[in-house]
């Protein structure tokens, strides 16, 4: 049972962290056949968030943002925006780079919130400057569609922010 849990566990981590091509990748759950496969599945990421909610509780950040991963993508349970936005602020106010770029994915794209592309681009660019490509790649795409005034009132914001750690 636990071997699934972290296999379940890789997969996610996997496909969050290591996008190094051109496009962004959504994070992937391994498919499922049949109703079985679902209740089991359901168990396996059940089994995950106990684990992740007790570490995520003592600070765990990378705890705090597989929790925002799974009530944003309702991986064995409903999604939750305003969970998931939670758990990534958690992670992301410690400076967790895979965090801070979901928020950025959260406000660009309006998940639960108002679409905000100030937001959107202070998380990317505070998550691009940790090395995270992927950011960078949505942060470019990002300012295409933004005026000078709001760049700037983005850079200033991520100028302005520290982390809590």
């Amino acid at each position: 049972m636990k071997r699934l849990i972290w296999i379940a566990i890789l997969v996610t981590v996997a496909a969050l962290a290591g996008c190094s091509g051109q496009q962004e990748q959504k994070p992937q759950v391994v498919p499922v056949s049949g109703p079985e496969d679902d209740a089991y599945q359901t168990a396996v990421y059940a089994q995950a968030r106990a684990e992740w909610e007790e570490k995520a509780a003592q600070g765990d950040m990378q705890s705090q943002r597989q929790l925002g991963v799974m009530y944003l993508l309702g991986q064995g349970i409903d999604p939750d925006y305003e969970l998931a936005i939670d758990w990534f602020n958690k992670a992301a106010a410690q400076g967790e780079d895979i965090a801070q770029y979901q928020l950025g994915f959260i406000y660009a794209e309006g998940k639960g919130v108002e679409p905000n592309n100030v937001e959107a681009h202070m998380w990317f660019s505070l998550a691009a400057q940790q090395g995270n490509a992927n950011a960078r790649i949505r942060l470019d795409a990002l300012t295409t569609d933004m005026t000078t005034e709001e760049i700037a009132d983005a850079q200033k914001l991520a100028d302005e922010w520290t982390p809590t750690i």
